[in-house]
């Protein structure tokens, strides 16, 4: 082949010294001496001395036809190299650095502030995209010219809010299936019937107008993403921007016979507290405790059958749970979070 061009690249973390007064030896036929001043006078080879190490690299253009490279010290000194890249396109010049820009979220948008250089053009890495116009790195729905959803977010960089934003549908309902990762809006209710999973490494939002009522077979995994939120009204802001583990609504419930409701007291605590339930009709409660990434941390209460009206759970950590952390409470209609503080003892 003939070699248009080597490129050899120094050590930037230490030793660059390592790579001074070096030869480099192309030939079409095998090298017959390992002495470089004899391999320099070997019939057929190409072959050029630099005296001085580069400081990041250096490009030869030998042009000539080549099987065999070598890079050689002139003394006996060790050698230390990074790289050695060769070229035989030819008539097309080596390519040149190229740019590409991390894109955590996944939009196929780059984060300008997050960037690689490689000499490869063509084979962009995992997770990098050459477009760098992407104003929010964390969020899948944010980039330049997305579709302005009703979800309190600019999703399009133009400096307003869910202008023009549409609900998916009046109501929206999930029946035996796994999630892909989507924000779904209702201007009413959204619903999920039967075995409805969030698989790990899935992101999915539920935005309702009026209600979201996730049924027994509902379950999210560990590693998934979900949040829910009930907005009146697609320009109405949000009360509370802390994304929670598994469920928020907007309004918070008062306390009376016709309305789920749960207190802790005290809240924060050390390891005990009292949980108060409300439950406007006779049903089968679950109260678990979570952490702020979805994972169950322990089980107070698994399907118990409990009367209409007020019961109390006193509640004792068994385990060395501390921090912020979410009460989760299910009744067979129903499901309910409150914030609790775990303080360290």
């Amino acid at each position: 082949h003939t070699l248009d061009s080597i490129v050899i690249w120094n050590r930037t973390d230490c030793c660059q010294d390592r790579l001074d007064n070096f030869y480099v030896f192309l030939s079409d036929a095998p090298f017959t001496s390992t002495d470089p001043t004899i391999t320099a006078e070997q019939t057929g080879v190409w072959s050029i001395l630099t005296a001085n190490a580069p400081a990041e690299k250096i490009t030869f253009q030998p042009n000539t036809n080549g099987r065999y490279l070598r890079v050689q010290l002139a003394g006996r000194e060790s050698l230390s190299l990074a790289e050695v890249q060769a070229y035989a396109c030819v008539g097309i010049d080596p390519p040149s650095e190229c740019t590409f820009y991390a894109d955590v979220d996944g939009d196929g948008f780059g984060d300008p502030n997050n960037a690689i250089t490689q000499m490869d053009c063509v084979n962009i890495p995992a997770g990098y995209v050459a477009d760098n116009q992407d104003f929010d790195d964390t969020d899948k729905t944010r980039y330049p010219g997305a579709m302005e959803l009703c979800d309190n977010k600019d999703n399009d960089g133009n400096g307003q809010i869910d202008e023009g934003a549409n609900y998916d549908a009046d109501n929206v309902t999930f029946t035996n299936e796994a999630i892909p990762s989507e924000v779904y809006t209702a201007s009413e209710t959204i619903n999920t019937t039967q075995t409805v999973t969030v698989n790990a490494n899935t992101d999915v939002h539920f935005i309702a107008g009026q209600s979201i009522n996730l049924q027994p077979g509902f379950s999210v995994s560990a590693g998934a993403d979900f949040f829910a939120q009930i907005i009146d009204d697609c320009n109405t802001p949000f009360t509370n921007t802390e994304k929670p583990a598994l469920l928020r609504t907007a309004k918070n419930p008062q306390t009376n016979e016709g309305q789920l409701n749960m207190q802790v007291s005290p809240n924060p605590f050390y390891r005990n507290t009292i949980v108060t339930i409300n439950i406007p009709a006779a049903s089968k409660v679950s109260l678990s405790v979570y952490s702020m990434n979805g994972q169950l941390m322990e089980t107070i209460v698994d399907q118990v059958l409990y009367p209409k009206g007020l019961t109390s759970v006193d509640f004792m950590t068994k385990t060395s749970l501390k921090g912020l952390h979410y009460f989760v409470l299910k009744t067979e209609k129903e499901l309910l979070t409150k914030k609790v503080v775990i303080l360290e003892e």
